[in-house]
């Protein structure tokens, strides 16, 4: 279901009401932060922006500073968005004097910024920005946000949960009718075609997709896993990655399709080999506990898939309002031991995964081994992980 232009914003501005006057000020608390400012200036905006303003608000008109506190979110700015009390008088001060002012009467001894080594969307106060801010400051303690802005970005409110079902759908619907013999026609139909016509379709119902689709095959008698700009073929197994972007949250999905001739059943091995991804995948949500770090849970969920027999990659990531989101890193594609700094951090309750794993097995139909893709959205809720929405089970059949 896609919702009308209204009906969109409406969604958005109490989602990010709701964020911001009972989440921020939660955090701001927890991290001992007195005020937490975020400023902006005109198409060179902070990441947090678009997070932090209803969804129509394409650019910070000239600049913007957003102030946070425990008790009342402000906006040095032109405007207050709806969502912020104005804190400037445009005919004494400017923008930084109204900022000295509050810092003075607010009494504010701590001051949070958004400047970060590790995370790139923690880290968008400009250079200059950055000069200019910091002389207002001299009598606060001034810190990193990094560690707010990984709490904000990687938790999902309980209404954000709940439209994660109408999200996640709307993009598998869009996958399940592109698997088609009226979309791919072997011996014609290219692996860039497919791409397109993704594309295509997420365009048509006015949404984006976040990351350019890919579309990918193996072939018997080739030992690539993942080939690229190839006219697709009768028996080929493609691997299509697709994700897009509604309401305010991302989905990242793959997929599994055989291009069977029409009549034929898919052979045996490829059933097995699916089934022994099913089977990670489950390893992975076990061993997925809230309070587990990254690396911990990668760790346990390759010893337990080896002791099962399995040959198996995992690279899960955090998504939410950001594809490649904010929070702990379950192993990536090359690093299969640990990841530095993003794979320490702890998993959560309330938060949204790209499950993202493969395993191989040897496919006695093409006498060689074949890479079995999946990746699923799913939830951290109630201490678990678990699918948002039934998972891939078998591979999608071209002609059934």
């Amino acid at each position: 279901m896609i919702y009308d232009l209204a009906k969109q914003i409406e969604l958005d501005f109490y989602i990010k009401q709701k964020r911001i006057t009972t989440l921020i000020p939660e955090l701001l608390k927890r991290y001992g932060i007195d005020l937490w400012i975020v400023v902006s200036r005109e198409y060179n905006e902070d990441p947090l922006f678009h997070q932090l303003t209803p969804m129509l608000e394409a650019h910070a008109s000239r600049m913007s500073i957003l102030l946070f506190q425990q008790d009342t979110q402000y906006s040095i700015s032109g405007d207050g968005y709806g969502l912020y009390e104005l804190y400037w008088d445009h005919g004494t001060e400017n923008q930084w004097q109204a900022l000295e002012r509050f810092i003075r009467e607010k009494r504010v001894k701590k001051v949070a910024i958004n400047t970060s080594d590790d995370y790139p969307i923690a880290d968008g106060l400009s250079s200059s920005l950055y000069h200019t801010l910091f002389p207002y400051l001299e009598d606060c303690e001034v810190v990193s946000s990094q560690e707010l802005v990984c709490s904000f970005l990687e938790t999902r409110t309980s209404e954000e949960l709940k439209l994660y079902t109408l999200v996640y759908d709307t993009a598998l619907s869009i996958l399940k009718d592109s698997f088609s013999s009226h979309v791919i026609q072997p011996g014609t139909t290219t692996t860039k075609a497919l791409e397109l016509h993704l594309v295509e379709q997420t365009k048509k119902l006015g949404l984006i997709n976040w990351f350019k689709p890919d579309v990918a095959l193996q072939r018997k008698g080739e030992t690539d896993a993942r080939i690229f700009n190839e006219t697709i073929q009768y028996e080929d197994l493609i691997q299509i990655d697709f994700g897009l972007t509604y309401l305010g949250l991302c989905t990242d999905t793959q997929r599994l399709l055989y291009i069977n001739r029409p009549g034929e059943p898919l052979p045996q091995g490829f059933s097995d080999g699916i089934s022994r991804s099913n089977r990670f995948q489950t390893i992975v949500m076990e061993q997925a506990s809230v309070g587990k770090t990254g690396n911990r849970i990668l760790k346990d969920s390759l010893e337990q898939a080896l002791k099962e027999g399995l040959s198996a990659k995992l690279y899960t990531h955090p998504i939410g309002t950001h594809g490649h989101g904010i929070g702990p890193s379950i192993g990536m594609w090359d690093q299969q031991v640990s990841v530095p700094v993003r794979g320490d951090l702890k998993l959560n309750d309330n938060t949204c995964y790209a499950l993202e794993l493969n395993t191989r097995s040897f496919i006695e139909q093409w006498n060689q081994e074949v890479v079995f893709f999946l990746e699923e959205t799913v939830k951290v809720e109630d201490g678990k992980m678990q699918f948002i929405l039934p998972h891939q089970e078998k591979i999608y059949l071209l002609n059934t």
